[in-house]
């Protein structure tokens, strides 16, 4: 079965059902890919006799998907869908916020039907693997490839050093497990286009979108969009120049109609983008610390350097992130080599690009594209994100190179051995290189690394030593084996990179937190705002969970005005123990930076309302505003009714007319209402909310709901009538011819 090669068993005079051969095929693979992400990633789900799991995760994936995961799950089992999310940063969008991953489908059902805990979220991590596994071996599948072939594809991928040493990064993990399928989409769109293909492949997109991660989203179209085209005008470029014109009009549509069907998410993304900075520093810094020195590249061919304990330990991970397993880079450059299919140079380009885009400012070139190329500045990390589309073409190239050892019958041998040569001489060039620039012991390292390098080395030269020899299935169920062997030995091997050893206590801590929390988003409790939380703390996004409200957490993208504002003599504001606060006088000033200049010089706007005029259009609120002269308030009582993510209830009572102060982030879409009109609602000392009132009491509702969402979800929901419109057609069937 794991060799298409062979004929199907039986007698001849009852044929199998086609469709069903290919639901046993497709069940076969799925359960081999599974048996691979077992044996790859079973510390992530095996469970001590306590009945905890073996191992945590961490970084990134613990320090803020899971106390996000947590919020999330809470406001969905509370029937609150969390526009704004108010325990970070003193509160900032959240709907806005791809890498929140709030509309990814898996991440909703897991909410709304368990309810998060770090125990599911370490479950979701493997499944997000397998899952990743299986889309690669469709996406290889619609390109023709045998069983046996897309399996050597997948498992690879699956085992990718990119998933091993990166899965702290949830979202860029769940963006590059989705990419495959959006490949394939793009090549049967090529060879079958039509209206049909084009909408239901329109969809890929907003899976993408909502996976997570904005500049892998951008980069993932851009590669799909350069595959499409090279594959049309020059992989395809023997027919008719009317067919090829026809391909590139519904490539264009594809793309068109998919971010349409995005919107919901891109287009509030993009306003919380331009109005928010990078908590990493300056954008060109941050591409230099993060670009890949060439000599990382040593654990591509060499995977077994990277089980070296190097220092600091960002060297150790990043050598760790380069490599596909042994046998995948063999087969990825056996196919490079040796391949006669034109098909190759649709994937060639892209390769190379990404090589050399991962290497960042450690070439010239790149400095230039920063420059000139819209987009390229706001790749802060090209070793993480360029990295994981590399791999994942070293992957893809992986399987087409298995095919082609499995058809290479007796020149196998010939071909196989001078790249088995030239592979083994740098090795000692390798050995020397690490001993020389890091003080390695080789001998011991050796001694550690051996049961790895031994394995794969000797299995690799036996499949091209006996290969030529074996009969085709023999030959299919080895290969497929010997990747099983390969990859699940490489991930155990550097499992640190994505969980520690954990105990019972640890376990019991975590339970413990989890248990204590208040599940109930309406709950308020404790609103007071706690001091020392900026920047970034892990007791902080702890707070999350517990539903403390706090002005911290962890999130790289920070609203610009409550960064000046925290950075300033008055960050002290944020902190203090105040909800609601009247302010009797005011000073309206011509433009933001006034604003913040008068914040900076020690303004006291626990007294004075600072306000923008251009943030306020209405003339007459203008004049009320300036003719309050700091008069002395006889009384004035708030209090919150009700508190949660998107909607909150004052009551107020003033015998003043005053400025109403709410110690709230100030962010458009947010609107104020008593008894069913609107109230004016507008940005005051920099950061924060405010109203004007007259005399009097009210009951005041503030809701979130940007104009952006808005937009977004018109047009996704236009977008999305005319996919269906056009699923309704019924195209003319026209086989897809597999390459020979």
């Amino acid at each position: 079965m794991i060799g298409e090669s062979m004929p199907p068993c039986g007698p001849a005079r009852h044929p199998q059902n086609p469709s069903m051969v290919t639901r046993i095929q497709m069940l076969f693979s799925i359960g081999v890919i599974f048996i691979a992400a077992c044996l790859s990633y079973s510390n992530l789900i095996t469970r001590n006799p306590q009945g905890d799991f073996t191992h945590m995760i961490k970084w990134d994936l613990v320090d803020f998907g899971y106390p996000v995961a947590i919020f999330n799950s809470d406001c969905l089992r509370d029937s609150v869908f969390p526009l704004w999310n108010p325990y970070i940063y003193g509160g900032k969008p959240h709907v806005s916020n791809p890498q929140v991953c709030l509309f990814h489908p898996l991440n909703l059902l897991l909410a709304i039907l368990k309810g998060y805990s770090l125990e599911l979220l370490q479950v979701q991590l493997f499944v997000t693997f397998f899952i990743a596994g299986v889309f690669m071996y469709c996406c290889l599948r619609s390109f023709c490839l045998s069983v046996a072939a897309s399996l050597v594809g997948a498992i690879s991928f699956l085992g990718c050093g990119f998933f091993v040493g990166n899965a702290e990064h949830f979202t860029l993990v769940n963006t590059l497990a989705v990419f495959p399928l959006a490949l394939a989409t793009v090549n049967k769109l090529i060879e079958s286009p039509g209206r049909l293909t084009c909408c239901r492949g329109a969809l890929v997109i907003p899976i993408l979108a909502v996976c997570g991660y904005p500049s892998m989203l951008v980069l993932s179209l851009c590669m799909l969009f350069i595959f499409g085209i090279v594959k049309i005008w020059l992989v395809d470029r023997g027919l008719r120049r009317g067919l090829m014109a026809k391909e590139t009009l519904y490539l264009v549509a594809f793309f068109a109609m998919g971010t349409a069907a995005a919107a919901f998410l891109l287009i509030p993304a993009f306003e919380n983008a331009f109005l928010s900075v990078r908590s990493s520093g300056a954008p060109i810094e941050s591409i230099r610390a993060n670009s890949l020195p060439p000599r990382y590249l040593l654990s591509m061919p060499y995977p077994f350097v990277a089980l070296w304990q190097f220092t600091p330990i960002r060297t150790e991970i990043t050598l760790r992130n380069c490599s596909i397993g042994l046998l995948g880079f063999f087969l990825a450059v056996y196919h490079l080599v040796y391949s006669t299919s034109r098909l190759r140079f649709a994937f060639l380009p892209l390769l190379l690009i990404n090589l050399m885009m991962m290497l960042g400012t450690n070439i010239p070139a790149y400095n230039a594209l920063i420059e000139y190329v819209p987009g390229i500045k706001h790749v802060r990390h090209p070793a993480l994100d360029f990295r994981a589309f590399f791999l994942f073409f070293m992957c893809l190239l992986a399987g087409f190179g298995a095919q082609d050892i499995m058809r290479a019958g007796k020149d196998l041998f010939r071909k196989s051995i001078p790249l088995f040569a030239v592979y083994l001489v740098p090795a000692l060039v390798a050995h020397a290189y690490i001993k020389t620039h890091y003080g390695v012991n080789l001998a011991a390292s050796v001694i550690t690394s051996s049961p790895f390098m031994l394995l794969s080395v000797s299995l690799l030269f036996v499949t091209l030593l006996l290969g030529s020899r074996m009969r085709g299935q023999w030959l299919c169920i080895f290969m497929v084996s010997l990747c099983i062997i390969d990859v699940s030995y490489w991930v155990r091997t550097n499992f640190t990179t994505v969980a520690d050893p954990a105990d019972h206590e640890q376990w019991a801590r975590v339970k413990m937190m989890e248990g204590t929390r208040s599940r109930c988003v309406h709950a308020h409790a404790d609103f007071k705002r706690r001091s020392d939380r900026y920047p970034v703390s892990i007791e902080a996004n702890y707070a999350m969970i517990l539903k403390y409200f706090t002005d911290s957490g962890y999130d790289p993208l920070i609203l610009k005005y409550y960064d000046e504002l925290v950075k300033s003599p008055n960050s002290k504001m944020i902190t203090d123990n105040f909800r609601i606060m009247p302010l009797c006088a005011a000073r309206l000033l011509p433009d933001e930076r006034s604003v913040v200049s008068a914040i900076n010089s020690g303004a006291d706007v626990g007294t004075i309302a600072l306000i923008n005029r251009k943030d306020i259009q209405d003339r007459h609120l203008l004049e009320k505003i300036e003719n309050l002269r700091g008069k002395s308030r006889q009384r004035f009582a708030g209090t919150i009714v009700d508190y949660e993510p998107n909607v909150i209830s004052y009551d107020i009572e003033t015998d003043t007319p005053c400025i109403v102060l709410f110690n709230e982030i100030y962010y458009p879409g947010w609107r104020l209402r008593c008894n069913g009109e609107d109230l004016p609602l507008f940005r005051v000392n920099h950061a924060f909310r405010a109203t004007y009132l007259e005399s009097g009491k009210y009951h005041l509702t503030m809701s979130f709901f940007p104009d952006s969402l808005k937009a977004g979800i018109v047009l996704s929901a236009i977008a999305g009538a005319c996919i269906f419109m056009g699923l309704l057609t019924r195209p003319k069937r026209t086989p897809i011819a597999c390459p020979p």
